[in-house]
């Protein structure tokens, strides 16, 4: 599928839904996307067992702001928090709501115009917003991780006590939507890598050493992980019949998927089992593609045997076929 974009701007946005088993909600919510001409749907990733659908599509401020209300719309009505189960972390029913400038505008243009959307939504929709990343009002709001803690479970409490309050709709009742998590990101890697067994706890073990936070030692100190612009949980997947080492790389040009993959690969084997492949979860920029086939394969310039070789040695298609003209956010959008 070939997708033609023009647009003076271009904003991504990676929406999280908490819905990845009921087929017809996810239909519902990708149609309330695109019911606005001026956006344009690029890819729709489903994940049954951490009942979650992450949905990437681009316009421009106007039309972005129109998909968004849509979405809100249509999201909130359908799926209900109290009844959500699923491996992923979440906060709400529209989990986390990024938006990436990709051209045509500024992270510093960008970042009022989704403090302001964000405080229409939460008013109109009666949802609970947290600003976070680039848009964070605060630096305990910064992370994503240290906003979902407790998650959807002590939300409630949360709210009620006034701890970590939302930047929007503090009073609104979260019950049914939980809360959104909105803001400006850098272009962001989702990235699994599969595991030879079934056990989450090495999963997690593996999970803790690569991530910048780390973990605590049994003296309940604070080491840190290999890599400061990586975050990382274990969980196992019935739907795969393995256990994942599942993370966000925040800077690929720091560290890019050779990287944790090599170092899943040695902290694997230490604990004696391997790593089977791996999977994208959304788009990827070329660059991150090229950077990885050049560290396997240092002998081709070629950009289509470079992105096979990243392909090759990350076993990429070991879950799904990898297919780079759906994958590569750049083939997407001429």
């Amino acid at each position: 599928m070939s997708y033609i974009v023009h647009m003076d701007e271009i904003i991504e946005c990676v929406v999280n839904v908490s819905e990845g088993r009921n087929q017809e909600v996810i239909r519902k919510i990708s149609s309330s996307i695109s019911s606005c001409a001026g956006t344009t749907l690029l890819h729709t990733d489903i994940g049954y067992d951490a009942n979650r659908t992450v949905f990437t599509f681009v316009a421009d401020r106007y039309h972005m702001s129109l998909s968004i209300h849509a979405l809100f719309a249509t999201a909130l009505d359908a799926i209900n928090m109290s009844q959500h189960q699923g491996e992923h972390p979440r906060l709400g029913a529209i989990d986390v709501c990024p938006f990436i400038p990709i051209s045509g505008i500024s992270k510093e243009t960008l970042i009022p115009w989704v403090h302001a959307l964000a405080e229409t939504i939460s008013t109109k929709h009666k949802v609970p917003i947290y600003l976070y990343a680039d848009s964070a009002q605060n630096d305990e709001h910064y992370h994503l991780a240290h906003i979902r803690r407790g998650e959807y479970e002590e939300l409630k409490q949360r709210l009620n006590s006034g701890t970590r309050p939302p930047d929007f709709g503090v009073h609104h009742d979260s019950t049914k939507c939980g809360a959104t998590v909105m803001g400006v990101r850098s272009f962001l890697l989702a990235y699994n890598v599969n595991l030879s067994t079934k056990d989450e706890r090495l999963a997690k073990k593996i999970a803790s050493q690569i991530r910048g936070s780390g973990y605590r030692d049994k003296n309940r100190q604070r080491v840190k992980g290999q890599f400061s612009s990586v975050r990382a949980i274990g969980w196992y997947m019935k739907e795969y019949g393995c256990a994942q080492v599942s993370m966000n790389l925040t800077d690929y040009h720091e560290t890019g998927l050779y990287d944790v993959y090599e170092a899943c690969k040695e902290l694997a084997s230490a604990q004696g089992i391997s790593v089977t492949g791996s999977e994208l979860i959304g788009l990827i920029p070329l660059e991150a593609l090229i950077m990885t086939g050049k560290r396997y394969c240092q002998n081709t310039a070629d950009e289509f045997q470079l992105i096979e070789c990243a392909n090759h040695h990350l076993g990429l298609s070991s879950l799904a076929p990898f297919i780079p003209k759906d994958r590569i956010i750049e083939y997407l959008l001429v």
